[in-house]
């Protein structure tokens, strides 16, 4: 997408939103003008606003559906917007917080009130747990039933509603693939709480055990709809990100091809696209090489692209420690570093330094024994990548090469990893730190990995 173009969707999202936000001041009570405005505030990654939206709209109007599924599937990827809690300033933080409350939400409130890097993805997940089991007993019969029967009787204006309430009692296949859409959801935050961020991934036995009983769950849960198979597909890729079990790579793809065979090619695509469900899924080359088969990129991994890939991951997660830090965030409240942060920043250390060493690694053998390193040192920060491809001639003939948007997709990986770096001027970390991310980022603009060879780390 070239800068025009991009400047031209931006002006086109501005216009949308304020079109949307003057529609809802006009009809508050409206769900299509809810759901719209919400939506293009999630495109935004503005989140903690498109949580208010959806909250304000099920304080209202208790009896919808949508809405309550869309504040348990945002509640759910919290994961990929922790960092925008520090961006919306201390008033919205405040006005979220009470409708989280208003929901009997009381540490997700406090949470997103005074925000911990420690228990802030866990607090939310458990919200979003909340929500979804609220969610399946609202789609139960009984509830459903005495919906509808209190439209039917009732003359409040807030009750009139019988055609919509009759969609969840109907004995129908739409009824019964929503209920079964939701069991699957559930599942996905389930396994989430497993590891919240920023924990470390890994595979001890009481989670191996865990995640078994989960997969029984996933394979043995109804519904063959697409929803259906879409949600099977982000239980199997969070659990290959949790564990990096080659079969759940296998089954997620699985699931993904059932979606997309059964509903709409084009809304699942861009959807598996965007999933923050799917993050690690997409970086394997089964993936991409499926999405190759579709026509929607590359099935290449280039080791550049690899080292990119993973720095990129690197750069966020550390956007994300740095803007919830007290000095980001503007409060007075945390401690210096725990236990925790001090073993992250240690990791991160070791991360950086193993990927400068794998960059001028002199053998085929020698790379691939650092790439194994490297992928256990990105579980360790919650970042879940494969083994990398081997630095060999080949390797460091196309690493001379431009990158493909090198003004978009490099610049962006440099940018965030030069912010990143940023994160020492709050808390005291090594010194090094920062020069060690500049000079990755160096390298990532495309230096030749020779020039590494007598500088390595």
């Amino acid at each position: 997408m070239t800068t025009a173009e991009r400047r031209a969707e931006e002006d086109f999202t501005k216009a949308a939103e304020l079109q949307f936000r003057r529609a809802s001041a006009l009809v508050p009570d409206n769900l299509a003008v809810a759901l719209r405005l919400g939506a293009i505030l999630e495109r935004e990654n503005r989140y903690v606003e498109a949580l208010v939206v959806y909250l304000g709209f099920k304080r209202r109007w208790k009896r919808v559906f949508e809405v309550r599924y869309r504040i348990a599937a945002t509640l759910a990827m919290s994961e990929s917007w922790l960092a925008s809690v520090a961006l919306n300033g201390v008033d919205d933080r405040h006005r979220l917080a009470r409708l989280l409350e208003g929901q009997g939400y009381d540490t997700a409130a406090t949470a997103i009130e005074e925000p911990d890097i420690s228990t802030l993805n866990d607090a939310l997940l458990a919200a979003a747990k909340l929500e979804w089991s609220e969610l399946a007993r609202y789609l139960g019969a009984c509830w459903s039933t005495r919906r509808f029967l209190g439209s039917v009787v009732r003359r409040k204006a807030e009750w009139n509603d019988a055609s919509y309430q009759r969609r969840f009692v109907r004995l129908d296949r739409a009824r019964f693939e929503r209920v079964h859409a939701v069991a699957i959801a559930r599942l996905v935050t389930d396994i989430q709480l497993l590891t919240p961020w920023p924990r470390p991934f890994g595979a001890t036995g009481d989670r191996l055990n865990e995640c078994a009983s989960i997969r029984g769950l996933v394979d043995a849960a109804a519904g063959s709809s697409a929803i259906c198979a879409y949600n099977r597909a982000c239980c199997y890729a969070r659990l290959y990100e949790l564990t990096g079990a080659d079969d759940d790579v296998a089954s997620a793809i699985a699931h993904l091809q059932d979606a997309v065979r059964t509903g709409s090619a084009a809304r699942w695509i861009t959807s598996i696209a965007k999933d923050p469900d799917l993050v690690a899924l997409r970086r394997t080359q089964r993936f991409r090489q499926w999405w190759e088969d579709l026509n929607q990129g590359s099935g290449t991994v280039t080791a550049k692209l690899w080292a990119i890939e993973l720095a990129q991951a690197l750069a966020d997660r550390w956007n994300t420690v740095y803007a919830l830090t007290p000095r980001a965030l503007g409060t007075a409240n945390g401690a210096a570093q725990s236990d925790s942060d001090q073993s992250a920043a240690v990791n991160d250390d070791a991360c950086f330094t193993t990927l400068r060493q794998w960059i001028a690694s002199d053998s085929v053998e020698h790379s691939a024994q650092l790439g194994v390193e490297l992928a256990s040192l990105g579980a360790a920060l919650h970042v879940r990548v494969p083994l990398p491809p081997p630095i060999d001639e080949e390797s460091r003939t196309k690493w001379k090469q431009p990158t493909a948007n090198p003004a978009g997709r490099m610049q962006n990986v440099v940018d965030r990893l030069e912010v990143a770096s940023q994160f020492q001027e709050v808390e005291p970390l090594p010194g090094e730190r920062r020069e060690r991310w500049l000079r990755t980022a160096e390298l990532l603009r495309g230096e030749p990995p020779e020039a590494l060879i007598t500088d390595r780390v």
